[in-house]
């Protein structure tokens, strides 16, 4: 006699937004002069999307960039990330929200010259209390992943320009932030 299968669960699908910006302004004063670099910029990005911001040089992307992955504090809106008011952080408690939630993949790669690869990669997971034994196992598994387990234990200047920026992305996506920040990653 057959049997009855076991009825499967349903789950509401609910959109969540890893960013939310609501009228960020950011300005810069050089002396008597000030330069209004954004102006009530409005953002919403949901999880799992991937978003381009492009501008001619200047027009304050990389400022926006700045101000989403909370390296400065916000000069006026509100920004949420993944779901957290980050309007008004300390400087420590923005430094634990990107230590968590954040990475980061620069046009220059701004590895640890002292570390090796795999060392470089597995930084976010010790910082973020990780035994040393787990963080560079799973550094060597995405090393691996993007054909550099051979070149773990190379210094960043033995690397080559492409080695590097890949070694930067495994860094960035070690932790498995909600949000990857890439500013000009290929130069």
């Amino acid at each position: 006699m057959p049997q009855a299968l076991p009825q499967q669960r349903r789950c509401a699908v609910v959109e969540q937004t890893v960013v939310k910006a609501i009228a960020i302004s950011h300005q810069f004063t050089d002396g008597d002069a000030t330069r209004q670099v954004l102006d009530h910029v409005d953002l919403e990005i949901p999880y799992g999307e991937l978003v381009t911001i492009t501008g001619p040089s200047g027009s304050g992307k990389t400022t926006l960039l700045t101000l989403v992955g909370l390296l400065d504090p916000l000069q006026s809106g509100q920004l949420m990330l993944a779901g957290e008011d980050c309007t008004n952080l300390s400087q420590h408690e923005r430094t634990l929200m990107r230590r968590t939630h954040l990475g980061f993949v620069y046009q220059f790669h701004n590895l640890m010259e002292e570390l090796t690869a795999r060392e470089n990669v597995a930084m976010p997971l010790l910082l973020g209390g990780s035994s040393r034994k787990i963080a560079l196992a799973n550094a060597d598994e995405l090393l691996d992943l993007v054909q550099l387990s051979h070149r773990g234990h190379a210094f960043p200047s033995r690397l080559s320009g492409g080695e590097r920026q890949r070694t930067a992305i495994c860094r960035a996506i070690i932790h498995r932030p909600s949000l990857v920040i890439a500013d000009e990653p290929t130069g």
